[in-house]
């Protein structure tokens, strides 16, 4: 999955002002700890910026669990290093 995410960095849509936002690394230490399960709810949208850069619904018609995310860490981990402040929007059930 994360092999094949290529962020918007052009994106002009901005993002939702209500929505959760979480930076990448604290949202995994928040998996590793239990705080997310993938019952809770899921992430769709990658913001860089203030910008969707990425959208998971739109790319694998799927979302973002944090198993998936756990699965994936260093993945996600260097596609945060490399986009500095990049965020995941999360959805409660």
């Amino acid at each position: 999955m994360t092999n094949v995410i290529k962020l918007n960095l052009e994106s002009t849509k901005m993002v939702d002002e209500d929505d959760d936002l979480f930076l990448i690394h604290e949202f995994i230490e928040d998996c590793k700890c239990g705080a997310f399960i993938d019952y809770d709810g899921f992430a769709d949208e990658l913001v860089l910026d203030g910008k969707v850069v990425f959208s998971f619904h739109d790319a694998f018609q799927d979302y973002l669990y944090p198993s998936d995310l756990l699965d994936n860490e260093e993945t996600f981990l260097q596609l945060a290093k490399e986009n500095e402040g990049l965020q995941l929007v999360w959805y409660n059930r």
